[in-house]
This record gives C-alpha cells, sequence and structure tokens, in this order.
C-alpha cells in the first residue's frame, strides 16, 4: 500500500480493490491524488444516483448499518418513503426497540439544517452516512460487494440528532443556555482596576 505523498508517476500502481491501473496526479491545482486510468469508471456504472440508490438497497437488504466505533445496529425493521409527522421524509427509517432511526445518505449535498432543525424538534435519532469522497472514485464500490466494503468499513457516520428522554427539558436548557450566551457576548468587560498606594512615610 503506498500513500499519495509517497507515490512517484515513474512506478506503476493498481487499485486495490478493483486491481486496474492508477496514475499518479500531482498537479499544482488541486490535492494530490489516484486516478483511476480513462474508460475504467464505465466498468462500476457509478454516479451519483447509482451509488445512492445502492447503498439504500444495502441498507434495506442487510438491515443494519455499521458505526464509527464498529459496532453494528441492527433493525427490528427498516422502510424507505416514510415521513415523519409529514414533515420530513429521510431516505431510510429503521426502527429498533421501538425507537425510529433516519438514516440519510449523503453522494454531494450535506443535510440541510433546516432538516436537522425537524429531526431535532421531532426528538427522533437521525444519521448522516457520508459517501461524498467516494462518488468519483473506484467502480468496484459500485458492486455490492464493494458497497458493502464502503459503507461498513470507510463512510463516515455523523449523529445529526439524539433522542431525549426528556426532550422539553433539553430544549429549554438549550434555549437558556443560548440566552446566557448571549447576555455574556453584548456585556462589555471592564479591566480590573489597578492596586493604588498611598504610602505617608513622614
Amino acid at each position: 500500500m503506498v500513500h499519495i505523498s509517497n507515490a512517484s508517476k515513474g512506478h506503476r500502481y493498481v487499485c486495490a480493490l478493483c486491481q486496474t491501473p492508477l496514475s499518479v496526479v500531482q498537479g499544482t491545482q488541486n490535492r494530490h491524488h489516484f486516478r483511476h486510468v480513462a474508460g475504467r469508471r464505465a466498468q462500476g456504472g457509478g454516479g451519483e444516483t447509482n451509488l445512492h440508490r445502492q447503498a439504500i438497497e444495502h441498507i434495506v437488504a442487510t438491515r443494519g448499518i455499521v458505526l464509527n466505533n464498529s459496532s453494528e445496529l441492527v433493525f427490528d425493521q427498516v422502510a424507505t418513503n416514510v415521513s415523519f409527522h409529514k414533515k420530513v421524509r429521510p431516505d431510510i427509517v429503521g426502527i429498533k426497540d421501538g425507537k425510529h432511526y433516519a438514516i440519510e445518505i449523503r453522494v454531494t449535498h450535506a443535510v440541510s439544517q433546516e432538516k436537522v432543525a425537524i429531526f431535532k424538534e421531532l426528538n427522533v435519532n437521525a444519521i448522516e452516512i457520508d459517501l461524498s469522497s467516494w462518488h468519483r472514485a473506484c467502480p468496484s464500490f459500485a458492486s455490492p460487494a464493494g458497497i458493502a466494503q464502503l459503507l461498513n468499513r470507510y463512510a463516515p457516520h455523523q449523529w445529526l440528532s439524539r433522542q431525549r428522554r426528556f426532550p422539553r427539558l433539553y430544549h429549554t436548557l438549550q434555549q437558556l443556555k443560548h440566552w446566557l450566551f448571549g447576555i455574556a457576548a453584548i456585556t462589555p468587560t471592564r479591566p480590573p482596576a489597578p492596586y493604588q498606594f498611598n504610602l505617608d512615610l513622614r
């Protein structure tokens, strides 16, 4: 295994996943990287839509995801095209022990802050799986085995929202916290007065 920082254009490299040749890109404009030889990506039928769809299909078929700490979250039920209170529709909804988990697959665009706010308002667990670094990468990721490897080993997972046991109390404390920080931000700070000594040595 060779990192791009140690690669040389005079050597031959192949992809560890699909075994196709790689070219070394070490220009001055973009970050240095390996690139699959032109024409090879078509083998995987890649692209944003396919990667997004196949990731959803894999999670639905396996009914689980692997989190960043390598723990596996296996759902009792998994469904797509499900809305929460007609306010928001995540890519996937998993149910485990009566708790709902909204799963979002990121390919080119992150989940909007408005959507995250709705997840928090509804007090549901929401997870974003980030595939943005791979939708133009190795064509092997478009295969079932590649998708599984990508989701379980490489793609970062981020909690967008965590279900709270006492959501109203949590939101009240959050509002109080923001109010206190706001007061602190507008309150001018004055340096302490220097000590003054008046010594009468007469």
